[in-house]
């Protein structure tokens, strides 16, 4: 499998990731170099990593207001966009 440059898993607002969330989701990513980040949307929340090579491509600043976390929050409120699994 290719790996991704960015990878996020879905969960409520109250939950966090377990050891096994954050090994899939690290596993995803195509480098060793990662930086984890966070999308809060009204109610849940999208947690994971993301390669610095991505973050130089799209020129990433962590927190809100950015392009990357308007996105991401849109999809956490569209019940339609969402993935079953979270992922």
């Amino acid at each position: 499998m290719e790996g991704f440059d960015i990878a996020l898993r879905e969960t409520p607002l109250e939950d966090g990731l377990t050891r096994t969330d954050i090994t899939d989701l690290y596993d995803m990513i195509a480098t060793d170099a990662v930086i984890p980040i966070e999308f809060q949307g009204q109610c849940s929340t999208a947690m994971g990593f993301i390669s610095l090579q991505a973050t130089e491509k799209i020129d990433y600043m962590y927190g809100e207001g950015t392009e990357l976390h308007s996105y991401i929050a849109e999809i956490l409120g569209d019940v339609e966009k969402e993935d079953p699994s979270g992922i």
